[in-house]
């Protein structure tokens, strides 16, 4: 299913798909247990009629998952954001790509026929997916460089390619890119295309049906392995057993692995250090947040990819209005002009002002500062904020001080250098370790990891008067 919108969607698509990532921010904010919200990727809203919203999910294993764990709170959160009581289908689509035990399996993203029908390693990247569309600025202008030489040279230049960033600022597209690349210059390209997530539910099928060696076999005569989030091997052993056989496969037969994830090899904690060392043994590339100016760049190249080019003046007001990924932004986009469209009116800055006001104006203000971390943290844990930027070993300030660094690690994404100034001066292996230790508690300690959440939730409206 194409994500973007159409002017010729019924009006409760439209509804529905754009109010769609409200309705995952609201899930994500709801205290969800350990582990739930990485199926949440998986959903993709379709249509909607009479108050029914059809929702497609890749995969038997995270449909049952979602529907027995998360359906009752993602109707709630549809109902609230949409204004009427709403129910959730969700339904396992065959045009999506997934992993089976045997030699069907199929790896394209959305095969244009259903996955028995298709050879083995098939992958149909997206066609708005490519070099030509990517936009780029300082921030991605490495990992662009570096997709661009390995869709040249697969297998013969940094290999494996590891790209990290937040969720939307592009790593797909690239992925896409160069596969785009690869088949122009060989149709008969072996690429196969997976998130970590598929690939552990593949591997669950093959272990029931005893189909283990079958599931590797089906890897041998891939030319080039594209593998999306990466950090779902955080805590998972036996998947990460089984990429670490495949990976060392591939690679020691020249070719091409590029993975991509939402931070660097050396914070995926939880994964065996064999295997972060050979993510690193290639290039690792980063992609941070774009400025203004590429924002801008993107969300026009996006308005003229869907046919209705915007004015200057709108796409800068959106870059600086609205704040989080791209994904965020292109939401935006597509709001206006399907407004427009519906409404039979012209794009205007005053349509432009009222879409913001209304789904982005809690986003607007000044950053979180460190400071107002350390002071949550310190009320929180019980422990004076001199004492977290003191020297004391004492167990229950030292919890404070890792917590301390890991929320603001998270809510800022700044450097560790830079946060080392909220916590006492301390070194980049102390924060480093600090980090760490609250990502494993937090995989352990189900109330540990809400006391976190609970802090990082209420922190985050703070950004706006902070």
């Amino acid at each position: 299913m194409d994500d973007q919108l159409t002017f010729e969607d019924h009006e409760d698509d439209i509804r529905l798909r754009t109010a769609w990532p409200r309705v995952l921010e609201d899930l994500r904010g709801s205290s969800l247990r350990r582990g739930y919200e990485r199926y949440l990727e998986n959903l993709r809203p379709r249509t909607m009629r009479g108050g029914v919203a059809q929702i497609d999910v890749a995969g038997t294993f995270s449909a049952d998952f979602i529907r027995k764990h998360l359906l009752s709170r993602l109707q709630e959160c549809l109902s609230e954001r949409l204004g009427d009581a709403v129910t959730a289908q969700i339904n396992v689509v065959a045009e999506e790509r997934r992993i089976v035990g045997g030699p069907e399996m199929a790896s394209s993203i959305r095969p244009a026929a259903p996955v028995a029908s298709r050879p083995a390693h098939t992958f149909s990247p997206e066609s708005r997916f490519k070099f030509d569309t990517y936009i780029t600025g300082q921030e991605n202008r490495l990992a662009c460089a570096a997709a661009r030489r390995v869709a040249a040279e697969p297998g013969l230049k940094y290999n494996p390619l590891f790209i990290f960033g937040k969720s939307g600022y592009g790593k797909t597209h690239l992925m896409h890119a160069i596969a785009h690349e690869i088949r122009e210059t060989d149709p008969s390209a072996s690429i196969m295309y997976l998130t970590a997530q598929q690939f552990a539910e593949g591997l669950i099928q093959a272990i029931q049906s005893k189909r283990v060696d079958s599931f590797r076999k089906n890897f041998r005569s891939v030319q080039v392995w594209l593998v999306d989030d990466i950090q779902f091997l955080i805590n998972k052993e036996r998947t990460a057993e089984e990429v670490f056989y495949i990976f060392n496969e591939l690679q020691s037969s020249r070719k091409q692995v590029v993975l991509c994830s939402d931070r660097a090899p050396r914070d995926l904690y939880g994964v065996d250090e064999r295997l972060r060392s050979r993510f690193e043994s290639g290039l690792v590339a980063d992609i941070q947040e774009p400025d203004t100016e590429t924002r801008c760049a993107i969300l026009r190249s996006k308005a003229e990819q869907m046919g209705t080019p915007i004015p200057m003046d709108i796409a800068l007001f959106f870059a600086e209005k609205v704040e989080g990924s791209i994904r965020t932004l292109e939401g935006a986009l597509t709001k206006l002009l399907a407004h427009a469209s519906i409404l039979g009116i012209p794009l205007t800055m005053e349509l432009a002002e009222q879409i913001v006001k209304q789904d982005h104006s809690t986003q607007t203000g000044k950053k979180l500062k460190h400071s107002h971390i350390v002071q949550m943290v310190s009320r929180e844990f019980g422990v004076s904020v001199d004492d977290i930027k003191g020297q004391s070993r004492k167990a229950d300030i030292v919890q404070a001080r890792q917590a301390a660094i890991y929320v603001a690690r998270e809510l800022t994404s700044d450097s560790y250098s830079h946060i080392a100034r909220a916590v006492g001066n301390r070194d980049h292996t102390t924060l480093i370790h600090g980090y760490k230790a609250v990502t494993i508690k937090m995989a352990k300690d189900d109330d540990y990891k809400l006391k976190i959440q609970s802090i990082m939730q209420t922190l985050r409206p703070e950004e706006n008067h902070s």
